[in-house]
């Protein structure tokens, strides 16, 4: 079995129209099924460390898979790095599965809070020296080695180096709760009638995103079935 874990579940949401005999397990909601002939194991960790840590130690120690697939939306801070494309993040993922990986390479960092203008993004690619940010992929990193897991962290760009993140994810997300704000957001919206066309732009933009995490974790699993048919 393979894992595979995203932070929320519409950042899946086109990884799993690619399920075959797919059911839910237990009442953590995973969600089980065939990709390419792999049986694999979908988990949603929630946002920030302590949520993934939490989620991916429980995973682990329930399902034993023989590696984990860590994916999901990252900023860029990498100017040169276009909206979109594929980031495999070399310092979180074990060098035997580089091979079934495609997407340009470079560093990832883990921060407790989302980057969300350009400054915060330079400041962040000066002080880290990385091309890239999310909010779980250290902690998941961590539970893995722990275990002896082989681990591939793949992120599709959701927001480049030059983009403001239209919405505060601190308006838009409850992390305590590990659920969408979404009155805060209506709300916020009204009060800042200029953002809505932005965040009109931003939410359309997870599309080609999604396209982007099913392509790599298709070519990803089909390197594996070639190993393990």
């Amino acid at each position: 079995m393979i894992a595979i874990t995203f932070a929320v579940p519409h950042e899946s949401a086109d990884v799993r129209r690619h399920l075959r005999d797919a059911k839910m397990v237990g009442a953590d909601r995973w969600i089980t099924g065939t990709i390419l002939k792999q049986q694999v194991i979908i988990a949603h960790t929630g946002i920030g460390t302590a949520a993934a840590e939490k989620c991916v130690e429980k995973l682990l120690a329930d399902h034993h898979p023989r590696w984990l697939l860590s994916s999901g939306y990252a900023g860029a801070l990498d100017p040169a790095i276009p909206h979109s494309s594929l980031f495999l993040a070399e310092n979180f993922s074990s060098p035997e599965l580089f091979p079934s990986a495609k997407g340009r390479r470079g560093t990832l960092t883990t921060q407790p809070r989302a980057a969300e203008t350009p400054e915060q993004k330079a400041a962040l690619a000066r002080d880290t020296g990385a091309q890239a940010v999310d909010m779980e992929t250290s902690a998941i990193a961590r539970v893995c080695a722990s275990r002896g897991v082989p681990m591939l962290s793949l992120r599709a760009i959701s927001d480049t180096a030059s983009a403001e993140i239209p919405v505060p994810l601190h308006i838009s997300y409850d992390m305590v709760k590990q659920r969408p704000r979404v009155i805060a957001l209506v709300a916020f919206l009204a009060r800042n009638p200029s953002r809505i066309r932005p965040f009109a732009r931003f939410v359309r933009g997870l599309g080609p995103a999604r396209e982007t995490i099913v392509n790599g974790i298709m070519i990803a699993l089909s390197h594996e079935s070639e190993r393990h048919p």
